[in-house]
């Protein structure tokens, strides 16, 4: 469900979702292949990197950005009916280091990994309000900034969601 560009290893890693028919239960399995070079174009094949669990619940919330530096994958994920949380998963064995929690006032839509900060950040809506969030992983530190209309644009926040992975546009510079 997601594809993430690991430039310090030249692969691609995609993140989606698995069923284990026989037990009944669904996981994140993370796939890794390398870039294709000039002479090698396609077809890709991707290895089977790891998998962890929380995707057994309904919505399925699905959005990821990596730290190539660090080599970790952030992925949303429902962790309960209607409860969420940002998986931390070490890319090199696919296997979940931990879960940071979700609720209101502490969420992120469509994130995004921002290197010199390192921080994640994205936007979130509470009762009619879109807000700019960050996150500290480390320390699981959040900020909130709500987000300003300009005077005279109508704009009425009604729902914010959809797919996560959708709301998405950061320019680190700005």
């Amino acid at each position: 469900q997601t594809l993430s560009l690991d430039s310090r290893n030249d692969s691609l890693l995609l993140s989606g979702i698995g069923a284990n028919a026989s037990a009944g239960n669904a996981y994140h399995r993370l796939l890794r292949a390398p870039l294709p070079t000039s002479s090698s174009l396609c077809p890709m094949t991707f290895i089977k990197t790891g998998q962890f669990g929380d995707a057994d619940f309904m919505p399925i919330a699905h959005a990821a950005t990596y730290d190539a530096a660090d080599q970790q994958l952030f992925v949303t994920l429902s962790t309960g009916s209607h409860n969420y949380g940002i998986a931390v998963v070490d890319a090199a064995s696919g296997s979940l280091r931990k879960v940071l929690p979700e609720g209101t006032g502490t969420q992120l839509v469509g994130l995004s990994w921002v290197p010199a900060a390192r921080k994640l950040v994205g936007v979130a809506q509470d009762s009619r309000q879109v807000s700019f969030r960050t996150l500290d992983p480390r320390s699981g530190q959040w900020t909130n900034v709500p987000l300003r209309v300009p005077a005279g644009v109508n704009f009425t926040a009604v729902s914010l969601y959809g797919n996560q992975g959708a709301v998405r546009a950061f320019d680190e510079t700005t």
